[in-house]
């Protein structure tokens, strides 16, 4: 089985941090997150590995030696060959050489007694060296299986970081058109509410106008009235005119008195005479009155015409200004409605949202419990293994030790 973890280093495949805790997925994670332990975690597993397949190399289960039997030197012929080696010497020395293979026999006896004890001894080191084999293959196996499972693990929860980044991306960006939406909606909002007030002073305006126009139409009754009146007083001018000219024409007839003519008629024809003359000059300063009125009668009736015909450009003016902001304000109203509707839209999509980052961070944070069940595990897994490598070394030792003893 080949490992994407070759060397103590790191990891080929670890090149973004674990989950954070935050929702924003901030890019900056301290030295002691959990998920960084968990990758260490890995790492030390990879490493382990990698020395038990090594050490597995080397580790070969090798067959124990058969037991070993007693010795098999007689007595005779150790007498034989101790009276050969001593065939020259006196026979004084045979009580010595007795002693001595007494001794030699006694010797041998507990030299197989010792080979029996290190043969015991061998036996018990190469069970517990079996043990600790097996102890390394299945702790090898445990650590293989648990590798695999959380780099999968792993790699399924770096999926899903990926994919919670797109939708904390996905969600800023819908964040940030609501907020474009809302300012969209308050600026049309805020125009409706202009053109709602211009809307307000042209009906005003309207209605002031209308005030005007029905004064106008008051004033026009009154102007042909006062035309009407212009009319009659210039008739009854050319009447009095015509009238003056009769009694003027009358005065210089009478002015040669008659001679058959007596006092009193005379008198009476002086005083019709005066009353005329009085008469004259009434008709004359009336008339005179009249012409004034007559001409400022008609100056106010031209000057009345012209602000008519300015207001009624005035009133065609402002109708048309407001038949444009009703346009405007209908467009700016459905305008709202669109932009109130795609509000509604994206607030939906952003609940949605939500709930699927809200689901993912679920996940996310049992997929951490479960690499940090993983870290935890893979730390106590070198424990259980070192362990009968430790009684292998103090037995080792122990063994170093009675060595030169044995020797002496």
């Amino acid at each position: 089985m080949t490992y994407p973890i070759k060397s103590p280093a790191g990891p080929s495949f670890v090149s973004d941090p674990g989950v954070n805790e935050n929702v924003a997925m901030s890019p900056e994670v301290s030295s002691n997150h959990q998920g960084l332990s968990v990758m260490d975690s890995l790492r030390k597993c990879t490493e382990v590995l990698e020395t038990f397949s090594r050490l597995r190399e080397g580790m070969n289960q090798y067959q124990l030696p058969p037991a070993p039997g007693p010795s098999r030197v007689k007595s005779l012929e150790f007498r034989t060959v101790v009276a050969s080696s001593f065939r020259q010497g006196s026979l004084t020395d045979s009580g010595k050489l007795e002693d001595s293979e007494t001794e030699i026999l006694a010797e041998l006896d507990e030299m197989d007694q010792r080979i029996q004890e290190d043969y015991q001894r061998l036996c018990q080191l190469h069970s517990q060296y079996c043990k600790a084999l097996d102890v390394a293959l299945q702790s090898k196996t445990a650590l293989d299986s648990l590798y695999t499972y959380h780099h999968r693990t792993y790699q399924s929860q770096h999926k899903d970081q990926q994919k919670l980044q797109l939708m904390s991306d996905k969600l800023q960006q819908q964040s940030k058109m609501l907020e474009a939406k809302d300012q969209e909606v308050d600026e049309l909002v805020r125009k409706n509410k202009d053109l709602a007030r211009k809307l307000q002073d042209s009906e005003n305006q309207a209605f002031n106008l209308q005030s005007e126009q029905n004064i106008n139409i008051h004033t026009d009754v009154l102007v042909r009235r006062l035309e009407n009146s212009l009319r009659e007083a210039n008739r009854r001018s050319t009447s009095m005119q015509e009238e003056l000219n009769t009694l003027r024409q009358e005065k210089a007839e009478k002015v040669q008195p008659d001679p058959n003519v007596d006092k009193d008629t005379l008198s009476t024809i002086l005083k019709e005479k005066t009353a005329l003359s009085k008469s004259i000059e009434n008709l004359e300063r009336s008339l005179e009155v009249t012409r004034q009125r007559l001409k400022f009668a008609e100056n106010y009736v031209v000057d009345t015409r012209n602000e008519i015909h300015a207001r009624d450009k005035q009133i065609q003016a402002l109708e048309k200004s407001l038949e444009r902001a009703n346009h405007n304000a209908m467009a700016h109203e459905s305008a709202a409605i669109k932009a109130r509707a795609e509000k509604y839209s994206l607030s939906r999509q952003l609940d949605d949202l939500e709930k699927r980052l809200s689901l993912a961070q679920n996940e996310a944070g049992y997929y951490r419990k479960e690499l940090i069940n993983a870290g935890v595990e893979l730390k106590d897994q070198p424990r259980r293994i070192e362990q009968p490598e430790d009684e292998l070394r103090r037995e080792d030792t122990v063994e170093m030790e009675a060595s030169p003893d044995q020797a002496r």
